[in-house]
């Protein structure tokens, strides 16, 4: 079963997919969706969309998350939440079964951790979760990575 998760910032869009086989968890990609400059921001809306629909295709993607702008966040970023929405209904309508869109205070129990261990996985330099190495990665291409591995348990 292939998972993906999502990360979004004002300009881009971290992703990662795994997959969860018999033998483990697997992961296959880490990557951005770098949004060009060059367009205005329905087109821009518009390319996230068409990419992540290719990607869910090409990938035969399962299931999914996001990790989504915290309610209490004094950051509050037009574009990230209009991106974030973008990616919430294109899952809606896609083939997709299951879907996730949440803050980290309902993605840990999905992880089955505790919330300072989250915040751990995704800041401390030595790092890993159920045998992924997480050290060489940022804290956005981190946090996506265990949305993804979040959404295989939903």
């Amino acid at each position: 079963m292939n998972a993906i998760g999502f990360r979004a910032t004002p300009t881009e869009i971290t992703y990662a997919i795994t997959c969860l086989q018999d033998n483990g968890l697997q992961l296959l990609a880490v990557e951005h969706i770098k949004l060009p400059l060059s367009l205005i921001f329905p087109e821009k809306l518009n390319f996230l969309r068409t990419t992540v629909k290719d990607l869910i295709l090409e990938f035969h993607i399962i299931r999914a998350g996001i990790r989504t702008i915290e309610s209490s966040s004094s950051n509050v970023n037009i574009e990230r939440i209009s991106f974030e929405a973008v990616l919430q209904e294109l899952l809606s309508s896609s083939t997709i079964e299951k879907y996730l869109a949440a803050e980290i205070s309902t993605m840990f129990p999905k992880l089955q951790i505790e919330k300072v261990q989250f915040k751990k996985l995704v800041n401390d330099k030595k790092a890993s979760y159920r045998n992924i190495e997480l050290d060489s990665f940022k804290p956005n291409q981190r946090e996506a990575i265990l949305v993804s591995i979040a959404s295989l348990n939903i």
